[in-house]
């Protein structure tokens, strides 16, 4: 059991472009754009997939739960405190009493969690095929948690990133409670958020603060030897750092998943 982390650099901008109004345009017509097409033909073959996909959705009309620009709950933009990682149990599903959709809107808390579930995971594979680069894997089954003696002596300033860390972590519940648990896209930043959170890392006192990917690599084998005495968690959080300063030299957001689909770790 437990699955594999992983980190990404993040096209924000293709998100926001093309998938963003792609999904919105499909939940609203059922217009399915060409690129998309394959990924239908694997949901087919989804024990979830046992409704069709809902139609005349207008989400950016009547939606105000989500940032429709994004596709992220409201309440997570809102934060402006560090609030606890979402990584299991989603977000809370809508509740609205007024939204003239809720009657058959997958996100409303009436509604069968099915479709939910299969909207989800088309958002996930939509994000994976079109908006992020090879993921670079962190270790099995860990959060925000297990970096906490790393960022336990952080005070003050360490709240800040904090609240990167949960967005990075808890975007990704953007169609509520997920019922295949913790796998999926979990969350991401946006380039300036990734710029924030690279340079907050750098800040950061530990081993491997300089190493490259390639570097990280070698000490990554090494650890699975027990060939190394640095920390595992040390090695794993030098691989973060390092792919989020990748990401910013190419101007790119940063996404974490585990077990992902179709760019697998």
């Amino acid at each position: 059991m437990g699955y594999n982390a992983a980190v990404a650099p993040f096209d924000f901008a293709r998100y926001t472009d093309e998938v963003v109004p792609a999904f919105l345009d499909l939940l609203l017509t059922g217009a399915v754009a060409p690129w998309m097409q394959p990924l239908f033909d694997d949901i087919d073959d989804w024990d979830a997939a046992q409704e069709p996909l809902p139609t005349g959705l207008d989400w950016r009309t009547h939606c105000h739960y989500l940032d429709i620009s994004t596709l992220s709950p409201l309440a997570i933009e809102r934060w402006t405190t560090h609030l606890p990682a979402i990584q299991t149990d989603g977000v809370e599903r809508c509740e609205s009493i007024t939204c003239p959709l809720r009657m058959h809107c997958p996100l409303h808390v009436s509604q069968d969690e099915y479709t939910a579930q299969t909207l989800g995971m088309l958002l996930d594979m939509m994000i994976e095929v079109r908006c992020i680069q090879p993921p670079q894997f962190l270790g099995r089954s860990i959060n925000l948690h297990f970096y906490e003696d790393i960022l336990e002596p952080l005070d003050q300033p360490g709240r800040a990133l904090r609240l990167l860390f949960s967005r990075l972590l808890s975007r990704g519940g953007v169609l509520g409670t997920r019922m295949m648990g913790p796998e999926g896209i979990q969350g991401w930043l946006t380039p300036a958020e990734t710029q924030a959170f690279a340079d907050d890392l750098a800040r950061l006192d530990v081993m491997l603060a300089d190493a490259t990917l390639d570097e990280i690599d070698r000490l990554f084998k090494a650890s699975q030897n027990n060939a190394t005495n640095i920390p595992f968690a040390e090695i794993s959080f030098s691989r973060l750092r390092a792919t989020a300063v990748v990401a910013v030299q190419q101007g790119l957001g940063l996404l974490w998943g585990n077990d992902l689909l179709y760019r697998g770790t």
